[in-house]
């Protein structure tokens, strides 16, 4: 089921999640056949995999890499500790 957990999709279930989604079908079909954004796509990947990052969401914090969702809190944290990091150098 879409959004539950690392799935590949395969293109002919995009329509299907679309529908679901009640996204505007004809501009999606023409979106997806046009691949207007397919090479965005592809520098975005690529930049994730320089950084370690094999998923989504995924976060760079100063040098942490934090994989999946999380909440507020632990990004607070993480950040003070990124910042008490920094002042003590």
């Amino acid at each position: 089921e879409l959004g539950t957990g690392t799935v590949e999709i395969p293109r002919e279930n995009l329509s299907r999640y679309a529908t679901e989604l009640n996204l505007d079908m004809p501009a999606f079909e023409t979106c997806m056949q046009s691949e207007q954004f397919k090479k965005e796509i592809e520098a975005d990947q690529q930049a994730g995999d320089r950084f370690g990052i094999d998923g989504t969401p995924g976060f760079i914090v100063a040098n942490y890499r934090v994989g999946g969702a999380k909440p507020f809190s632990f990004f607070a944290t993480l950040i003070e500790k990124a910042l008490e990091e920094k002042a003590q150098k």
